[in-house]
Parts: structure tokens; C-alpha cells; sequence
């Protein structure tokens, strides 16, 4: 466990380092924001995870893969939404092979993720429109390394054109 949470607004995440060969917990401040209403009341407030200093080097932006069930363990919606930060760009800017998520998966993995990754627990539902973040838990290590084994193959692809048959979307 990294040293004492240096704000209240820190949330411990987990970081898949490319060149680590194992994940590490970090501290990634959360700083809270308010959408501009007539009420002061707390219902409005969201948070906003400062990742870009762990994604690595260069001019990125920042892509969230969402994960609220665990295919592969048969578990549906966990009570929270685990959300994997990575670079929006990362197939394409040279970054490389993430080699903590391959030691972690035993394999290699359909999807090939690549460059850092930063790894969050929101509270509730990924449909929530504002996100509060809390700690991230041994239990969401186990279900973000099976969401990456899991991305990417076939199984997803069915489970990803049912979900959009279910949302009423045209799959191309």
C-alpha cells in the first residue's frame, strides 16, 4: 500500500506499468466539481480523476473502458463500475505492449492493450452521468485482469452486439 492518502480527495487506483511485470496501487487525486445550479447542495458534485501524469510521455488525451460485470466469473453488476483509464490513442502513437497486464492475464490477450493504464473504482452504475470515485479493492484487480483477458474475443463481440440490440442501436 502506498504512504497515507496525501489528500482527502485521493482515491487509491491501480497502475499497469508497460515495462512492470506486476500492477501497483497509486494515489490519483479526484478534486470535486459542482455543475453550476440555484441549490447548494451536495447532489450536483462529481469527480474528475487526474490520470494524464500516469499515462505516459507526449500529448494524449484520455479513453475510459468501462467494466460493471465480470463475464468470464458469470457476475452481473457488482454494485459499482470499475473504470480502465487508458490513452485514446495508444494503438496508434508507438506506445508499447503492456507487459504488467500480460504477467497478470498469464497470456497474452485478444486486445492488445497497450501503454499505461490507471485502473478506478466509481461508485454505482456506469449510466450515472456525474462519477464519484472511491477506493479501488483486491476484488476489482481480480475483475479489470478478466475484463482484459475477456475484451477483445469472440464472447465480447457477441455480448457487445446484444447489449446494443438491447439499447436499440444498428450494429454496422
Amino acid at each position: 500500500m502506498p504512504a497515507t492518502r496525501p489528500t482527502p480527495d485521493s482515491k487509491l487506483a491501480i497502475l499497469f506499468e508497460v515495462d512492470s511485470q506486476s500492477p501497483k496501487l497509486i494515489w490519483v487525486n479526484c478534486p470535486k466539481q459542482r455543475l453550476p445550479d440555484d441549490d447548494d447542495d451536495d447532489d450536483d458534485d462529481f469527480e474528475v480523476p487526474e490520470v494524464l501524469p500516469f499515462l505516459g510521455p507526449g500529448r494524449t488525451t484520455v479513453e475510459r473502458m468501462i467494466c460493471w460485470n465480470n463475464h468470464i466469473r458469470q457476475i452481473e453488476r457488482f454494485g459499482h463500475t470499475i473504470v480502465a483509464h487508458i490513452r485514446d490513442n495508444g494503438l496508434n502513437d508507438g506506445s508499447r505492449m503492456n507487459q504488467a497486464i500480460i504477467a497478470c492475464a498469464g497470456k497474452t490477450t485478444e486486445h492488445p492493450w497497450v501503454g499505461p493504464i490507471v485502473v478506478l473504482s466509481q461508485v454505482g452504475d456506469p449510466d450515472e452521468p456525474y462519477s464519484v470515485y472511491q477506493d479501488v479493492t483486491l476484488e476489482d484487480l481480480r475483475h479489470i485482469v478478466d475484463f482484459f483477458v475477456w475484451y477483445g474475443s469472440d464472447a465480447a463481440r457477441v455480448a457487445q452486439e446484444q447489449y446494443m440490440r438491447d439499447m436499440g442501436m444498428s450494429i454496422i
